[in-house]
């Protein structure tokens, strides 16, 4: 069951089972703006809460350096503690494999095609650990 479901024009944002999902809206560009919107909203929505989180980023036109560089930082992964990626095609792969390997993100992640492998991924993450209640 959703829990905290959450929509906006870029994204729809809820948990369940235990995971953090994160879809993005066809065709969106994230920009800085937008990358640290959608951070605020996941943070409001995790309650202090560590979550796995899956992303599905096959709607993403791009991201723009800043929205890149925001999301790596300690706000951007804030309340998580690995990050599955559901990708549709090869140049987007390359490019993000790319990105990681100079950009070391600081929790696991990893790039799938295939959905149920994904969330089958983030199941050893699953163990939510409340932090702190937020304001």
């Amino acid at each position: 069951m959703r829990e905290n479901y959450f929509k906006s024009p870029y994204c729809e944002m809820w948990i369940e089972d235990g995971i953090f999902y994160v879809i993005h809206t066809e065709g969106v560009v994230i920009t800085k703006e937008i990358a640290v919107s959608q951070v605020n909203e996941r943070l409001r929505i995790s309650n202090g809460v560590i979550y796995p989180m899956y992303i599905d980023a096959r709607g993403i036109k791009y991201a723009t350096k800043d929205a890149r560089e925001y999301t790596k930082g300690a706000d951007g992964i804030k309340y998580i503690n690995a990050g599955g990626f559901l990708i549709n095609n090869a140049v987007l792969e390359i490019l993000t494999n790319y990105y990681f390997k100079f950009n070391r993100p600081k929790i696991p992640v990893k790039l799938f095609t295939d959905q149920a492998k994904a969330l089958q991924w983030l199941q050893q993450f699953k163990n939510p650990i409340k932090i702190h209640q937020l304001g």
